[in-house]
């Protein structure tokens, strides 16, 4: 199942397996047996991604400046 994932996305096997894992890290998706492979299997059937658009407010990044520019 991965190889066929991998081969629709276009992504190299081990960094789909990296995503994979980050995936069910944060509880998205599950590995299920399907005979002798695994196959990613989604939890849920939606996320909702709140982003808070008020609140304490951060310093922009800015570059710190070295002694050779």
């Amino acid at each position: 199942m991965v190889d066929a994932l991998a081969a629709l996305t276009g992504r190299a096997k081990s960094n789909l397996s990296r995503t994979l894992k980050a995936m069910i890290g944060y509880g998205l998706i599950r590995m299920e047996r399907d005979g002798r492979k695994l196959a990613p299997k989604l939890i849920h059937d939606r996320v909702v991604l709140e982003l808070a658009l008020t609140g304490p407010h951060r310093q922009p990044y800015r570059r710190k400046e070295t002694d050779h520019e």
